[in-house]
């Protein structure tokens, strides 16, 4: 039993070695998500099928691009998705110009009376602000501002840092992603 972990160990980082080695670019991602929801409350099954088009190759071994924490290629993407009380198709994107971009989103491909437009600019490479309108037909407007942080430790590791709040800062959501490949 004692020496059953350290075998375990020594399979993964050698399988993770040999996945890290296999990196190569692509532009097209394609995913299917499935997930299931049991509360008190609330009981639903979530599927999703997603694309997503870069119009720059992105560096990858497995996720998208590995070697960089921020989007900053233009890109496009359609979704879709169905659960037990709901299904839709979206449409999303963001285009560069320069430093500055443009970000849109259509949720529902049908309904065009709920969208999400934005606006940012990234700082040295390391830094994406962006501010979102979400503008729904039965709520209030609501603006999110989102700001990026791209710390490079090395060639290929990074740690990565997201805030985003609401215009009334009564919400926030934030994100730490560290990655480093096996050596």
């Amino acid at each position: 039993m004692r020496f059953l972990m350290p075998l375990t160990l020594l399979t993964l980082s050698c399988t993770a070695s040999a996945n890290a080695e296999q990196s190569e670019s692509k532009q097209w991602f394609n995913s299917i998500n499935y997930a299931k929801i049991d509360s008190d409350y609330y009981s639903d099954d979530v599927y999703g099928l997603s694309t997503h088009y870069y119009f720059e190759e992105q560096q990858n071994s497995g996720v998208w691009d590995d070697y960089g924490y921020l989007d900053t290629d233009s890109n496009i993407g359609l979704n879709y998705f169905n659960s037990d009380s709901y299904s839709g198709k979206g449409i999303f994107g963001e285009g560069f110009y320069g430093n500055a971009f443009a970000t849109f989103e259509l949720p529902n491909i049908g309904d065009a009376d709920n969208y999400s437009l934005g606006l940012g600019y990234l700082f040295a490479d390391s830094l994406k602000v962006s501010v979102r309108m979400l503008d729904y037909e039965y709520s209030d407007t609501v603006y999110l501002f989102k700001a990026q942080y791209n710390h490079e430790i090395n060639d290929t590791d990074y740690i990565g840092f997201t805030v985003e709040t609401d215009d009334e800062t009564e919400s926030w959501d934030s994100i730490i992603t560290l990655l480093c490949p096996p050596l």
